[in-house]
């Protein structure tokens, strides 16, 4: 967390006590028990929808190419290893564990984005190259690429980005057009792009993909963050965590810290006391780290840090029953939760507005896999955590209490109401203010977050929302 490696055992007597001031000596003697280099990444996968970001998280994940697959509803992930030469004097390779996050890249699904985009993550921008040999496909490949380039820069701005062409297969100079493609976002957005990361493939027939994999395999230990020094006992918790996100998808944060504290986190050290996470602010620094991997979800904030989300993929799941479509007509084939989380979300949702007393309709077994009749009093969390990423935000009746109902900009109306009269009542010669604002970047991703944190000044019934 602090910028740098620690190798405890090499520190002298002034860079130990150095260390023990930065660190605090409560997490220096834990990186000193049983240290263990890791190499861990999370790996982003951003781009406009149908880029081929899906078939590139499988090709990559399972070494296989799926002709038909539907368009990512809210987030994918997957898991794999990756094997790494490393320059350390020792020779050898190391493995590389990857986590890998395929974020759908339909508009209505960018209000979640900026939740997955952090500093510790490697990006890859995903483009088609079919799109390149059309100049208005074009021109639309470059703006949405641009787009999601700046939500980077403004999130992460010293994040490493890959730049990924798909369908080179299809495309007689998919290298030149690449580059031309590089160029231009280049121009536009300068010292986003990774250097040297640039890589032409076919998830088809696999061309380019091992090329792909090596290149970020190699840029990626030369991270810090991702070639970090981890206690040994820190491993120990993500084992027992993912031995039990089977059973559950969550666990209350006491759990958590009993199973952290617990001898089955102990590790045996030669010569010295076992290695331990010995206490709650131990506990809570090894989620911390795990939920930097992307490994666990664990939210500080006083309404949210009493649950910890085992399979984030669960939480993610929750958040495309709020965001996603308005349309309640899905594409022929997709999974039966999918297709009743659409219509849910339609359903539950019309106009914008959400019943508190029907979340118990819109977060169960039927639009979340893995949803037991256990997990329904975990609903108030769901609300909470949509609150607190501003997904959605609680409407105050007149005494400025909570009136039950949440407003969902995302699932605004996209027209004027036409029964809607803003102004009905006031004064002949009352005074009325207009803001106008013009951006040379139109970040579609943050205006249901802006409409969130203006509800304070409109009535919920006078908003709509054109994502457009």
């Amino acid at each position: 967390d602090t910028g740098f490696l620690l190798a405890a055992s090499r520190l002298n007597a002034a860079a130990h006590e150095a260390a023990a001031r930065i660190l605090g000596p409560d997490a220096l003697r834990e990186l000193e028990a049983a240290a263990a280099v890791l190499l861990r990444a999370k790996l982003v996968l951003l781009g406009h929808g149908g880029a081929g970001k899906t078939c590139l998280r499988r090709r990559l994940a399972e070494g296989v190419f799926f002709e038909h697959l539907l368009a990512t509803d809210g987030v994918e992930m997957s898991e794999v290893e990756l094997t790494v030469a490393i320059a350390d004097g020792g020779g050898g390779e190391r493995r590389l564990s990857v986590f890998l996050w395929d974020l759908g890249g339909q508009y209505e699904f960018l209000a979640t984005h900026p939740f997955f985009i952090d500093s510790m993550a490697i990006f890859s921008l995903v483009v088609s190259l079919n799109r390149e040999r059309d100049n208005q496909a074009s021109v639309a490949n470059l703006a949405s690429s641009l787009r999601f380039l700046r939500t980077v820069r403004a999130r992460a701005p010293r994040a490493s980005v890959a730049l990924v062409g798909t369908h080179a297969d299809g495309v007689e100079q998919p290298v030149e057009a690449l580059e031309q493609l590089r160029v231009e976002l280049e121009a536009a957005c300068p010292g986003v792009l990774t250097p040297g990361l640039v890589f032409a493939i076919s998830s088809r027939d696999g061309g380019g993909v091992e090329e792909l994999r090596t290149g970020l395999a190699a840029h990626a230990v030369t991270l810090d963050h991702v070639r970090e020094t981890v206690p040994a006992p820190y491993l120990k918790l993500h084992e027992e965590l993912s031995n039990r996100a089977s059973a559950s998808p969550h666990l209350p944060l006491g759990d958590v810290v009993s199973i952290a504290t617990s001898p089955a986190c102990h590790v045996p050290v030669l010569g010295a006391p076992d290695a331990t996470i010995p206490d709650s602010a131990s506990a809570l620094r090894a989620l911390a780290k795990l939920t930097s991997w992307g490994a666990v979800h664990h939210h500080a904030s006083p309404s949210l840090r009493g649950t910890v989300v085992l399979r984030p993929k669960w939480l993610a799941d929750a958040m495309a029953c709020v965001i996603g479509p308005k349309r309640a007509e899905v594409d022929e084939g997709v999974s039966p939760i999918v297709r009743e989380r659409t219509e849910r979300r339609c359903r539950l949702m019309s106009g914008g507005r959400l019943d508190h007393s029907r979340l118990d309709e819109l977060w169960c077994a039927a639009t979340i896999e893995g949803f037991a009749e256990a997990n329904a009093s975990l609903c108030p969390y769901l609300l909470a955590t949509m609150h607190a990423f501003e997904l959605a935000y609680p409407i105050l009746n007149n005494d400025g209490e909570p009136s039950g109902e949440s407003l969902v900009p995302s699932m605004l109306p996209q027209q004027r109401p036409l029964d809607l009269h803003p102004f009905a009542g006031l004064a002949d010669d009352a005074k009325m203010a207009k803001m106008e604002v013009r951006l040379s970047f139109v970040p579609q991703e943050l205006f249901p977050r802006l409409l969130v944190r203006l509800q304070q000044y409109v009535q919920a019934r006078d908003c709509w929302f054109d994502a457009h």
